[in-house]
């Protein structure tokens, strides 16, 4: 799987992030996997935003939650929800500090 990830939202060249999910087989029967549960987190320079996405993976592409998590130094400036990713601007407040911010997603199926 891999996700794009822009730390910015004044950057205009986001990265992309390859991610590895190791699936272990046993022969005990388990209950089929409902959703999963993602996390982005950022550091904001003093002053300085962050535009934070998660966005579901295709085995599991019903965005069914969004918690956004954040100091009070830190504000929400925007939010973009779409039906398979949601995205949040983040502003740090502190133009003295660092900051972090996070954005948690889940999925199903």
């Amino acid at each position: 799987m891999s996700f794009s990830n822009s730390q910015s939202k004044t950057d205009p060249h986001g990265m992309r992030i390859s991610m590895k999910i190791d699936v272990v087989c046993s022969n005990v029967q388990h209950e089929p996997m409902t959703g999963f549960e993602f996390m982005q987190r950022t550091t904001l320079p003093p002053g300085g935003d962050a535009l934070l996405t998660v966005a579901c993976p295709p085995t599991h592409p019903h965005l069914t939650g969004v918690d956004q998590r954040h100091p009070a130094g830190v504000s929400i400036v925007d939010f973009y929800p779409e039906p398979h990713s949601f995205t949040v601007a983040y502003q740090n407040d502190d133009f003295m500090a660092e900051n972090w911010a996070e954005l948690w997603a889940t999925c199903s199926a």
